[in-house]
């Protein structure tokens, strides 16, 4: 029997799903190149085709994950249905529930030996995030709802800081010092897009946040 001959894309995406199963329950450290290709029968060089290296092949991981919730999350900005807070506050447990999208994984990521790519990992995380999220504040401003001429820079700052202030790798915290940190970025928020509505609160989705790296034991407990 013959071969079957896939595209580029169906190979390159079967070479990520083998990767991301390996890593899920192998560890990022010890898989290897060959494991991945072995698991799907192909060559080191179509490997090498498609990625630079075991790292770079994480990280397309990560990001086939992210655009994944970014499909969802644009079908959010452009639906009639529900306020512009209403969609910020789903779009936010949405991000969340996609960055943590496998406990191994994520403390894969966070293990000291990986820095280098756990430092990818958010400036890719950012970069994919913040044009969303540009959309919905620029919504917002078209509605009346926000008022600030600066929508899409203040959701990139916005991702800046989610990105810095959730990532127990850089930022560990107390529970009383996340919770403070919390109620300030929702204040800056608040000021920065020209509201005073008090269901502008990301504080329930945040928290949940907390509870799963408490879990995970990235932060630091009381």
């Amino acid at each position: 029997m013959g071969r079957i001959t896939k595209t580029p894309e169906e190979r390159k995406s079967e070479l990520i799903e083998a990767a991301e199963e390996l890593f899920s329950t192998v560890g990022y450290s010890k898989t290897t190149v060959s494991h991945i290709v072995k698991k799907i029968n192909v060559a080191q060089g179509t490997f090498y085709y498609y990625f630079k290296s075991k790292e770079d092949i994480f990280l397309a991981v990560f990001d086939q994950n992210v655009k994944k919730s970014i499909v969802i999350l644009n079908e959010i900005v452009n639906r009639k249905e529900g306020t512009i807070i209403e969609k910020y506050m789903e779009m936010l447990e949405i991000q969340f529930k996609t960055i943590d999208f496998h406990e191994s994984l994520n403390i894969q990521l966070h293990q000291e030996e990986n820095r280098e790519i756990h430092q990818k990992a958010i400036i890719n995380t950012i970069k994919l995030y913040s044009p969303v999220y540009g959309r919905l504040f620029k919504k917002g401003v078209e509605e009346g709802f926000f008022k600030t001429e600066y929508p899409e820079d203040i959701a990139e700052y916005f991702m800046i800081v989610v990105n810095y202030l959730f990532d127990p790798g850089i930022c560990q915290l107390k529970e009383n010092e996340y919770d403070k940190k919390i109620l300030a970025l929702n204040n800056i928020m608040i000021r920065a897009l020209g509201i005073t509505d008090e269901d502008f609160k990301i504080s329930t989705i945040v928290k949940r946040t907390f509870e799963l790296h408490q879990k995970l034991q990235y932060i630091s407990p009381n």
